[in-house]
């Protein structure tokens, strides 16, 4: 167990029509993404898989070793990819 206990979680969806997603909210959350997509929170990622992490660099610098922790210690094959801040990169 990590030094973060389990934070309460809340999933508020993105209403976008026949896009629509769902958007989970905790505080500290990001120390847990491992563990939460471990445990099955989305069914796609398994771990052993890898994942290729998208950010821009100040966001990065802010919380990309958090994320990336996170998902190694959960077993994850974690690699990332900075671009540019804007719309269009995304």
């Amino acid at each position: 167990m990590t030094a973060h206990s389990s934070p309460t979680k809340s999933i508020i969806t993105v209403p976008l029509s026949d896009r629509s997603y769902p958007v989970m909210v905790a505080d500290q959350g990001l120390f847990h993404l491992g563990a939460w997509l471990a445990a099955g929170e989305q069914a796609a990622v398994q771990p052993g898989q890898k994942l290729l992490l998208v950010s821009n660099p100040t966001i990065f610098k802010h919380y990309g070793s958090a994320v990336v922790g996170s998902l190694q210690q959960s077993g994850y094959d974690v690699r990332h990819a900075l671009l540019p801040a804007g719309e269009r990169y995304k």
